[in-house]
């Protein structure tokens, strides 16, 4: 089995769907760039050879340091990423899309909940909401498998290394990780009620699938993955590259505000376009999540 790092790091906007953008195009990212485990030594070595020319430690990150030191950091990584040609990927999204998209989905469930004919009254937890950073992650985490895939073949094993997030968002990966590598597979909750005519308690379960388009997903069958906290070099490689992703896609709204983020005209001019993984072509996005569920409800074209 192959087994490759892909180290991660996210900048910008965070928080739930409730959250509305405080300036035009307020948006959020993750970005990460892979490392064949049989590799990692040299590149921890390596990166460790640039971080000590800033003192760094396994608490800091770029914006912590002076913009002219942030400049030169940015410039020996990118030039560091560039001449292993590691390949990296990225998932951006606009505030208001997070916000419009899991609103019409709140709609939408409690429209079908409405259409019960059912008398039994059933317990009804909470929609569990993820944060905005747990959205970008699963994006980027799907462009991610298909990097392994097509590069790798399967079996195969992705290693995802992040920065300190917490346990809880930790776990919030995994279930999104889970979901997107079940996709097609029936979802079996249990559920339970008080049904009023028998004056009892009943059990039960609710079946949700995916019918159509699992297929274009491709098969991700023997794809493996783990999760893990580690700051380190590798890390804050990975801070400078999402750091860099967000200022470039901000940089883009002055001249076209709400415009798709995850194309490949969107990343037209990032220093390290020509190794990105996963944008779209243009008017060819139905697979970026951050383009079409979550898109700007005031979109505009690139």
């Amino acid at each position: 089995m192959r087994n490759v790092t892909f180290v991660i790091d996210e900048s910008g906007a965070k928080g739930y769907a409730d959250k509305r953008e405080n300036i035009v195009g307020e948006l959020g990212v993750v970005a990460g760039y892979f490392i064949p485990n049989t590799c990692l030594p040299k590149a921890q070595s390596d990166l460790s050879d640039i971080a000590k020319k800033f003192r760094w430690n396994n608490k800091c990150h770029i914006a912590d340091l002076d913009p002219n030191d942030q400049g030169l950091l940015r410039s020996d990584i990118f030039a560091y990423l560039l001449s292993v040609q590691a390949r990296w990927v990225y998932e951006a999204m606009y505030v208001d899309g997070f916000h419009s998209g899991e609103r019409l989905a709140s709609e939408m469930i409690r429209a079908t909940k409405e259409k019960r004919s059912s008398n039994v009254r059933v317990s009804r937890n909470k929609r569990e909401e993820a944060p905005l950073h747990v959205e970008l992650f699963k994006g980027a985490f799907g462009k991610a498998m298909a990097f392994c895939v097509d590069n790798c073949g399967q079996p195969v094993c992705i290693n995802v290394m992040t920065d300190k997030v917490g346990k809880s968002t930790l776990n919030k990966f995994r279930k999104g990780a889970d979901r997107l590598l079940n996709i097609g597979n029936p979802k079996i909750t249990k559920v339970s009620g008080f049904d009023p005519d028998a004056s009892a308690v009943v059990e039960g379960t609710i079946t949700s699938e995916i019918t159509g388009g699992a297929e274009l997903l491709g098969d991700f069958s023997g794809v493996q993955y783990g999760i893990e906290e580690s700051p380190s070099v590798l890390t804050l490689a990975a801070d400078v590259l999402a750091n860099s992703v967000r200022h470039h896609l901000m940089s883009l709204q002055k001249l076209t505000p709400r415009c798709p983020l995850n194309t490949a005209r969107s990343m037209s001019g990032h220093l390290l376009s020509s190794i990105v993984y996963g944008t779209s072509i243009e008017g060819v996005e139905a697979l970026q999540v951050g383009d079409t569920i979550f898109r700007h409800p005031n979109r505009s074209n690139v």
